[in-house]
């Protein structure tokens, strides 16, 4: 026989993350989960204590189980007085919740690291619709990366440079270029790598 869905539980009260502290609150329930990181949001083990009344519930939960989740609501229940199906439904909201504020995060630090760029001017415009209708296009992009020290055979230069610039496709290029034998140095570069002085900028 299969198990009832889990209720789903309505928008908490309170809602309270700083740094690796969350506490959110449903009526005179109080919910506080620790060592919890929106940079790499992890449910493994994640302690969860559950107050009511002056008293309290805490254990260590992975919050990704079910059956994890159903065992600390039965026996946060059972020591204050509640139904557990309660309590199973606010862990699935707390879960919600803060994949919420991980994507909020991420969204903000996406702006931050990857600023708008600014918008070319018509001159810089010709130049680029110029560069892009060169009959040596490839030729000249590699002669561009060697002035910025990128050095090595041509093929894997063409190839990288293609892969980076395929984030405006669908269906992005993705690879993995290797040297054979190992570079004794230890050289690598990573792509897509800043604009050639020469070269026009691409968004």
């Amino acid at each position: 026989m299969s198990e009832a869905p889990t209720p789903k539980a309505a928008a908490p009260d309170e809602v309270a993350i700083e740094g690796r502290k969350a506490r959110l609150r449903w009526g005179d329930l109080v919910y506080t989960l620790r060592g919890v990181s929106l940079a790499i949001l992890s449910f493994i083990r994640v302690p969860v204590e559950v107050e009511r009344a002056g008293q309290a519930h805490l254990d260590r939960v992975d919050l990704s189980s079910a059956r994890a989740r159903r065992r600390f609501s039965e026996s946060a229940a059972r020591k204050l007085g509640l139904e557990a199906p309660r309590v199973e439904a606010h862990l699935v909201a707390i879960i919600e919740i803060l994949e919420e504020r991980e994507r909020e995060e991420l969204e903000k630090t996406e702006r931050l690291v990857f600023p708008k760029p600014p918008a070319l001017t018509d001159d810089e415009r010709r130049q680029a619709l110029a560069y892009l209708a060169r009959p040596d296009l490839l030729e000249a992009i590699e002669a561009d990366l060697g002035r910025l020290g990128y050095v090595g055979e041509s093929g894997p230069k063409k190839i990288a440079y293609l892969i980076s610039v395929s984030r405006k496709l669908p269906a992005p290029l993705a690879g993995i270029l290797r040297s054979w034998p190992p570079n004794p140095a230890g050289r690598a570069a990573s792509w897509p790598p800043p604009p050639a002085s020469g070269s026009p900028r691409v968004w």
